[in-house]
């Protein structure tokens, strides 16, 4: 689990404008466990994994 630190500002902007794509591949398995936990988290697929990225980016920074 990414914990960012409290100070670290990792908020997403859920109605920004977005123009970029990333494209992966994961497992069947993988698939249902991300759509299943966004969903939890009343979330879209891209919001969950901005949000985790994000998260990890501010953990990596602090870590520094």
């Amino acid at each position: 689990i990414l914990t960012a630190p409290p100070e670290a500002s990792y908020r997403v902007e859920r109605y920004s404008v977005k123009t970029k794509h990333i494209h992966v591949k994961v497992s069947e398995s993988d698939h249902e466990m991300i759509v299943k936990r966004a969903t939890e988290l009343n979330m879209t697929v891209s919001e969950y994994i901005r949000r985790l990225v994000v998260a990890d980016v501010a953990v990596a920074k602090s870590n520094k």
